[in-house]
């Protein structure tokens, strides 16, 4: 095996050009963060489809319990949580919803993809940067 040595300035060249790349990925993924934790932007849009579905629910005129028994729930704590972005509605169920709440299935099917692309990327992030699938060299 190859013996690399390296001096001092060879290393802090190396650690500006990565503290650079750092920044590069930070300007392009917006809210980047390192250690897996979810930051404030993250929560905003993680939580897009809970407040869509409240919004549109409000817009609508409906209480949560109408929601509920138009939908065939016994209690409204279903709805509460999905608005809370606790638990998601089954897809069938959205698709109800956005009748319901008269939205196209289209701006329903929108705001479900945006919020799933943001949750599997704070989930892959979490994943990605925890310390136990940190590699050293």
């Amino acid at each position: 095996m190859e013996n690399l040595k390296f001096t001092q300035n060879e290393i802090q060249t190396n650690d500006k050009t990565n503290n650079n790349q750092l920044s590069d990925l930070q300007d392009k993924s917006g809210d980047y963060n390192m250690n897996g934790n979810v930051t404030a932007a993250e929560k905003s849009t993680e939580n897009s489809l809970a407040v869509f579905l409240k919004d549109k629910r409000i817009v609508a005129g409906l209480s949560q319990k109408d929601v509920a028994l138009k939908l065939g729930y016994s209690t409204s704590q279903f709805i509460s949580n999905w608005e809370r972005g606790i638990s998601q509605p089954p897809l069938a169920t959205l698709r109800k919803i956005a009748e319901l709440y008269k939205v196209s299935a289209d701006e329903m099917f929108n705001v479900l993809l945006k919020s799933t692309i943001t949750q599997v990327e704070i989930d892959l992030k979490k994943k990605f940067y925890s310390k136990e699938t940190t590699v050293s060299n």
